[in-house]
């Protein structure tokens, strides 16, 4: 139920964010390293300020599980994988913008592209997703894992994606 933060050089921690009803499963920074966001079981999404105790927004992803967060690379929006949906927050207001019905198991990763303009997730049923983050039009979809799909990622230049599986590999 709680989010640790550690000086990665000398080993200490900085800072325990405490606010989550239940586990905690997915954290992401914002680009600009400020803020963070967090999900859990409890369904909520919260933003925390960086240097603060306090959430400063909480929004609710209507009662599913929260797996899976990131920010988009403007740090304006949130994608969540709640349940086999992916949601997307606009976190100055709290408004869900869109979610988008995947076909698959439980999202168990996301990311965003570095141009905002596809989002990768990656689920429970060992099957690897892209689509457009505004529309949620699938785009892509890649097998090959035979277990969870634990996390994924996209290059720089939006022209390769990346999941590594419980299943002991990573793919291209």
């Amino acid at each position: 139920q709680t989010i640790k933060l550690w000086d990665a050089a000398s080993g200490r921690e900085i800072l325990t964010l405490s606010g989550h009803g239940s586990s905690v499963s997915g954290v992401a920074f914002s680009p600009n390293g400020e803020s963070a966001i967090s999900g859990g079981d409890d369904g909520q999404l919260k933003l925390w300020p960086l240097g603060k105790e306090k959430e400063s927004r909480t929004l609710d992803a209507h009662g599913e599980r929260i797996f899976a967060a990131a920010f988009s690379p403007d740090g304006q929006t949130a994608v969540l994988g709640a349940g086999s949906v992916l949601k997307l927050f606009d976190l100055a207001t709290g408004y869900e913008l869109h979610k988008t019905i995947r076909t698959g198991a439980g999202v168990s990763s996301v990311a965003v592209s570095s141009d905002g303009q596809t989002v990768l997730s990656g689920d429970y049923g060992k099957l690897v997703m892209l689509h457009e983050v505004l529309t949620g039009k699938e785009l892509r979809r890649f097998r090959g894992h035979t277990n969870v799909v634990a996390s994924v990622a996209i290059s720089a230049d939006g022209r390769v994606g990346l999941s590594g599986s419980w299943d002991n590999t990573v793919k291209l």
